[in-house]
């Protein structure tokens, strides 16, 4: 977001550690007094402090001491969006779980598109010790408002173009890949997909995934990107794909939501699943159990994505320097009816 006019910068933690050639983690530590910080280092801190300008935020300058020390899940899509989708809050409850352990306090700050001017002034306003961010898109601005202020930061995604971010992710690609190709083995070969938003790094890997099962009977256009990750846009991409191919025999549905949507489709319009038509997921989220047949599905830990990122948040608050973390979480085929 830009910069008012007329309103300089303030000077974040990454300033000093550019200032002094010293790692951010060790800035962190001298600043937050947690942790050996050598004499030289110290005196060269203290010189780049007075040299940018850098004024700890209120939640830094009380850590040692205040009962209310704040970390803040982000989510980058709307509230309603937030309230349906499975994995955000399964990484809710992982993140919280984990930060009760350091007597943290989890603020969960949602955002549309409209919301970024008023995210970016709570984000500045020094009482968020580090923030974690669940629904990152690729150049998300909300990105760059936190290294803005200077707090420690993990992502969900593989997100290249962020080597100093810490990272931890699932294995979307070979998870779409398995389940991909467990639905071919029956001899399906007109197949299509319910892709993800390509604004999401998940979505792109999930379909490079299918792209690589698919193999010789991959077509470009029996691909349908869905507006988001929800059923309503599930319901809008499958209708589209219909048109396109109304002899499909497979769908992969980049989440279990768009794939649900699209099994109901495909019985309302007379079809059955999975004599006619093969439907799989990815998530094993609540979509796949109350979906009719039940979707075979790709589990994935959304829990634990949350509380990785707390443990990679508190480890910076600690001085850990973790620049250029990437983990990724395994997947697992859950195999039902729908395929």
């Amino acid at each position: 977001m830009a910069q008012a006019k007329g309103t300089p910068r303030k000077a974040t933690m990454l300033d000093v550690a550019e200032a002094a050639g010293i790692s951010r983690g060790t800035v962190s530590r001298y600043v937050r007094g947690r942790g050996y910080v050598s004499p030289e280092a110290r005196r060269r801190i203290d010189l780049a402090i007075d040299k940018v300008g850098y004024v700890p935020n209120a939640a830094a300058r009380m850590l040692a001491g205040s009962p209310a020390q704040n970390v803040a899940l982000i989510v980058h899509e709307e509230v309603d969006l937030f309230a349906s989708d499975p994995n955000l809050t399964g990484m809710m409850v992982g993140a919280n779980r984990a930060l009760r352990l350091r007597d943290l306090q989890l603020v969960v700050l949602i955002a549309g598109d409209g919301d970024l001017g008023r995210l970016g002034q709570t984000i500045r306003g020094g009482l968020l010790d580090a923030a974690m961010l669940a629904s990152a898109r690729i150049g998300d601005p909300i990105i760059d408002l936190v290294r803005q202020a200077g707090l420690p930061a993990a992502v969900v995604g593989r997100h290249p173009e962020l080597p100093d971010i810490p990272a931890v992710d699932v294995d979307n690609r070979g998870g779409a890949a398995q389940i991909v190709g467990r639905m071919l083995e029956g001899g399906r070969r007109r197949v299509g997909m319910l892709a993800g938003p390509a604004r999401m790094r998940s979505a792109l890997d999930r379909l490079e995934g299918f792209r690589s099962a698919a193999g010789a009977v991959y077509d470009a256009e029996l691909v349908v990107e869905a507006a988001d990750w929800s059923y309503e846009a599930g319901l809008a991409a499958g209708l589209e794909l219909l048109r396109r191919a109304p002899d499909l025999d497979a769908v992969f549905g980049a989440n279990d939501a768009l794939a649900a949507a699209f099994v109901d489709l495909a019985v309302g319009g007379g079809r059955s699943v999975p004599g006619d038509l093969a439907v799989v997921g990815f998530d094993d989220s609540h979509w796949s159990r109350r979906c009719q047949p039940p979707l075979s599905t790709v589990a994935q830990p959304a829990e634990a994505l949350g509380e990785r990122m707390a443990e990679f948040v508190v480890r910076q608050i600690d001085g850990d320097d973790l620049t250029g973390t990437l983990v990724l979480e395994p997947t697992q085929v859950v195999w039902r009816q729908s395929a």
